[in-house]
């Protein structure tokens, strides 16, 4: 379906929710697959992936967005801060954790430090 957007007076291609979803998905593969990179070159920062590739790396969200926009319309496109990998820890783990570091109530030294 073909609609207009009638400020800039350019055609607009519809997307089904389900055509997002699958291109969102896409973009998020594309991303993981070049994450170990981005942490390298680019931790701290905001990109764009569209079309399966870096549009743009940027220092805030509200630049990336500004600018994603600008190029690419009403998307879909991924934006993403470029930060370290989430660790899940496996519950054994966790367990043999000192007492005092999974429960700072506990009145240990840790936990009456001050900042």
């Amino acid at each position: 379906m073909l609609f207009f957007d009638f400020v800039q007076m350019l055609p607009i291609q519809y997307r089904s929710g389900e055509e997002t979803a699958a291109k969102l998905k896409e973009e998020i593969a594309t991303y993981e697959k070049m994450c170990d990179d981005l942490e390298i070159d680019h931790f701290g920062k905001w990109v764009i992936v569209h079309n399966k590739e870096l549009a743009g790396t940027y220092d805030s969200f509200e630049l990336a967005a500004e600018d994603a926009v600008k190029r690419f319309g009403r998307g879909p496109y991924l934006i993403r801060k470029v930060s370290a990998s989430l660790i899940t820890l496996p519950a054994s783990v966790l367990y043999h954790l000192p007492t005092d570091i999974r429960n700072p109530s506990s009145g240990s030294r840790m936990s009456r430090q001050k900042s």
